[in-house]
């Protein structure tokens, strides 16, 4: 009788291990399997959340993916994501294109999963940019860490320096608003994000900040 309950135990552990994998152990995983794909979601909007950019970050391509069964399952993927033009106030969809002066990175990211309490978590995450030069568009080197020169006129700065304005009237104890009047000089910093260096001219308006400042506003005559 022992035996027999033995050799039944044996066989249903031989029966589940093909389907759940060996726990502790990685095991590849097609890059286009839904979870894998919801995982890979989960992480671009975590790593979002780690970024200073004003710019949301869409999802390339999942180089590679593995699995590991553990109370619950923890995704190892290889992912390919670039900074986008929509903003993170806004919906990314489809409509949402590569930044033109943004550098393509690969990131290496653990997401851990319990279905059943609906439960998701960003455990890893390394980025750099990538090497593939299969998939990088054509653009001017960039360093990472390093400051690189920026067009005072592109998108992204625009919306840092309308930004930074705004925080400097935040921290003023002037009742009037200030309005940007040029970005003299700008430069970026790729590091988890981007990182704008600016030297902006702006001046104080005859516009009190708890009014809507619009075009209106005219630099204030003293």
């Amino acid at each position: 009788m022992i035996k027999f309950i033995f050799v039944f135990c044996a066989s249903f552990l031989l029966v589940l291990l093909p389907v759940y994998g060996v726990p502790g152990g990685l095991s590849p995983a097609d890059p286009n399997d839904q979870a894998v794909q919801e995982a890979a979601k989960f992480a671009v909007s975590e790593v979002d959340k780690k970024s200073n950019s004003l710019f949301s970050s869409k999802l390339i391509v999942v180089k590679e993916a593995k699995t590991q069964v553990v109370a619950g399952k923890n995704y190892f993927l290889k992912l390919q994501l670039v900074e986008t033009n929509c903003r993170k106030d806004s919906t990314v969809d489809s409509s949402c294109t590569a930044a033109p002066d943004k550098v393509i990175q690969e990131c290496d990211v653990v997401v851990y999963h319990r279905p059943w309490q609906n439960h998701r978590e960003l455990t890893s995450v390394k980025c750099t940019p990538s090497s593939d030069n299969s998939v990088r568009r054509p653009q001017r080197d960039v360093l990472v860490g390093g400051l690189s020169s920026a067009d005072p006129n592109d998108a992204g700065v625009k919306e840092a320096a309308k930004f930074a304005v705004s925080e400097v009237d935040k921290k003023s104890n002037s009742l009037f608003s200030s309005k940007l009047l040029v970005v003299k000089e700008a430069r970026t910093q790729v590091v988890a994000g981007t990182n704008y260096y600016l030297k902006l001219q702006l001046v104080e308006t005859n516009c009190r900040k708890d009014s809507a400042s619009n075009s209106d506003c005219s630099p204030a005559p003293d």
